[in-house]
């Protein structure tokens, strides 16, 4: 979802609608992108920083003309999180994120292929079954019959960055059929290095996370404080091998509001091939 961070005193990053790919009336798959920006705190547009992939869907047309909005498969979006160091951001289809400096520039990828899932047609078939109600017409049944499943499970459904620059990532669960299952976080160091994987209780959100608890509400309850004990003891026992890249040289263009047909000036890191 779009989001507006604060970054300090004076600047804020912001994420906005690209829409993209949404307004073509074609039948098929899509996800959206997000332009992020850096704003001043007058609200005026100062810089851009990347493209960032956003919510996923499926187009259908109707009888009659048009089209619907149908939910995909296997729902995802783009992450925009908040550190010390400045922005990170995470398309969430591959366990894949971004740092950036406060000054929007691009300083490091971190990359945790072993951590990425291929998709099993088990997985496909069940989350076809949930789509579908006693209820649901036939035309519905088709649709979801034919939507089409990416090769890999997403792999993450929430990033967060904690106060010292930790960046944590919620494994990918379909909100479907895995909502009530408990939740695990990857956690990378500052230097992007797999620290461990920790758990937080099934329908529990994270709101904050500081160095020795974790803030966010569950069902029936607001303002939770998880045990440090329960949540945080994995740490320090990393097994998984990550990929930390140097950046390519990236120069944003200025994005001006309302914005013009000017998308194709806002290529980098993260722009779609």
């Amino acid at each position: 979802m779009p989001e507006l961070v604060p970054l300090d005193d004076s600047t804020f990053v912001a994420t906005a609608w690209s829409l993209a790919d949404f307004a073509a009336n074609v039948e098929g798959a899509y996800r959206e992108e997000y332009v992020v920006v850096l704003m001043d705190r007058n609200g005026r547009l100062t810089d851009t920083i990347a493209e960032l992939p956003a919510w996923n869907g499926f187009k259908t047309n109707r009888e009659g003309g048009g089209y619907s909005d149908f939910a995909p498969l296997f729902p995802v979006d783009g992450h925009l999180a908040v550190g010390p160091g400045g922005p990170v951001l995470g398309p969430a289809d591959r366990m894949v994120f971004y740092r950036y400096d406060a000054a929007g520039e691009l300083v490091q990828v971190v990359r945790a292929p072993a951590l990425d899932v291929a998709m099993s047609p088990a997985d496909i078939a069940a989350e076809r079954a949930a789509m579908i109600r006693p209820q649901s017409s036939q035309r519905v049944r088709g649709i979801v019959h034919r939507l089409p499943a990416p090769d890999m499970r997403p792999a993450y459904a929430d990033l967060q960055v904690d106060a010292d620059g930790f960046v944590w990532v919620e494994s990918y669960r379909s909100p479907r059929r895995e909502a009530d299952e408990p939740a695990t976080w990857h956690v990378f160091g500052p230097r992007g290095a797999w620290l461990g994987a920790v758990s937080t209780p099934p329908r529990f959100t994270v709101f904050e996370i500081g160095a020795d608890y974790l803030l966010g509400n569950t069902a029936g309850f607001a303002g939770r404080r998880t045990s440090p004990a329960s949540c945080l003891g994995a740490l320090g026992h990393g097994q998984v091998s990550t990929s930390v890249e140097a950046p390519t040289p990236y120069s944003p263009s200025i994005l001006r509001w309302p914005h013009d047909a000017t998308f194709e000036t806002l290529g980098g890191p993260l722009a779609r091939p």
